[in-house]
């Protein structure tokens, strides 16, 4: 069995051999890594070794991360979606409830009984326009549970002109 002093020792021990190592590393890395040496029961040469790996994998992940994002950006297409969200006019938002018969294009509920609301087929935030063929009345609740999905609704019956 081995005991918190063999343990101790051995701790010593492989700190002792990672600071006589030329490397140049803090003595609280130098305990980190005799404590892992220790607890995985290795030499402070595998243990280093190992870290090293790690280190490298790590920064080469880091390195395509960051020349992914440096050759393919993403723009930055707030002021797009806002740009979309302004020209939702009270005359666009009336123009679309009078093609649509002031009804739900999905289960037929009409004002006052629902709520309706102008809602964007294809969000806004999926490249969605503000434009009348990607717009539809919807009551709250079927534009609460369609959320940000691109659905293909039914017409109600006898919803249009």
């Amino acid at each position: 069995m081995i005991t918190n002093d063999d343990n101790n020792t051995r701790f010593e021990a492989i700190l002792v051999e990672i600071e006589n190592l030329p490397l140049r590393i803090s003595r609280e890395a130098a305990n980190v890594l005799a404590a892992k040496a220790v607890a995985f029961g290795c030499s402070a040469a595998a243990i280093i070794e190992s870290t090293i790996a790690h280190w490298a994998e790590m920064e080469l992940r880091c390195y395509a991360a960051a020349t992914d994002k440096l050759s393919n950006p993403k723009p930055d297409d707030s002021i797009g979606r806002s740009r979309e969200r302004s020209a939702m006019t009270p005359s666009l938002r009336l123009a679309v409830l009078q093609r649509d018969g002031h009804a739900c294009q999905s289960c037929g509920a009409r004002a006052p009984e629902a709520k309706l609301h102008v809602d964007h087929k294809t969000a806004i935030s999926n490249g969605g326009k503000t434009t009348m063929d990607n717009l539809q009345t919807l009551c709250k609740d079927c534009n609460l549970a369609k959320a940000a999905k691109v659905i293909e609704l039914p017409i109600a019956q006898g919803s249009r002109k």
